[in-house]
């Protein structure tokens, strides 16, 4: 407590100096104002802490190691359905999928198993879409082996359905070739409904 008073009594000896040497004119004006090197280590620190104006005024800002309030915390929800989901509505939608993709490929003699793997080449849903609704969808690659070739074949076919009303910017050729099923499911609940 001592050496507290002290302090504050040298930094208010020292300022009542450098006041005075102000009013005695330009004879002292100079010579370097007379402290301690205590308080020049104060001043410097002083003058160190950047200060930000604020609309209450001047505020010191935040020392690193205090955590940041959030004022409006946003709930984050995650309603992402699983893509290996197994719910009852998605086996009832690959059910209905796979009898449609059936009941239209039986013309080419094709029967399918795999709702998923048979969809990676595009050649399974063009026949079934060309067979649902007595038009040609365009010009496709019938013999498709390179993954160029499997991914056109699916982009004209996803034309074809968007063309015919169905919404199919949520899935994209590569998705179908990858076989994603909560996409793929999406889309054949929209083709069986509207086919």
């Amino acid at each position: 407590m001592a050496a507290l008073a002290s302090a504050m009594n040298s930094r208010l000896s020292g300022s009542q100096s450098q006041e005075e040497g102000l009013d005695k004119g330009s004879d002292d004006a100079d010579a370097p104002a007379a402290s301690t090197e205590g308080e020049n280590d104060e001043t410097a620190q002083a003058s160190a802490v950047p200060v930000h104006m604020s609309a209450e005024g001047l505020v010191p800002p935040r020392r690193p190691s205090e955590p940041q309030h959030d004022p409006f915390p946003q709930v984050k929800l995650n309603i992402k359905r699983a893509d290996n989901s197994n719910s009852g509505d998605d086996k009832a939608i690959e059910k209905h999928a796979l009898e449609w993709m059936n009941q239209h490929l039986a013309s080419k003699e094709i029967q399918i198993d795999d709702l998923f793997s048979s969809l990676g080449n595009g050649l399974n849903l063009i026949y079934a879409l060309e067979d649902a609704t007595g038009e040609t969808v365009g010009k496709y690659n019938k013999r498709a082996m390179l993954p160029v070739h499997k991914i056109d074949n699916i982009a004209v076919a996803l034309n074809f359905i968007s063309k015919k009303g169905i919404n199919t910017g949520f899935i994209s050729p590569q998705d179908m070739m990858d076989g994603n099923k909560s996409k793929i499911l999406t889309l054949f609940n929209y083709i069986t409904k509207k086919f």
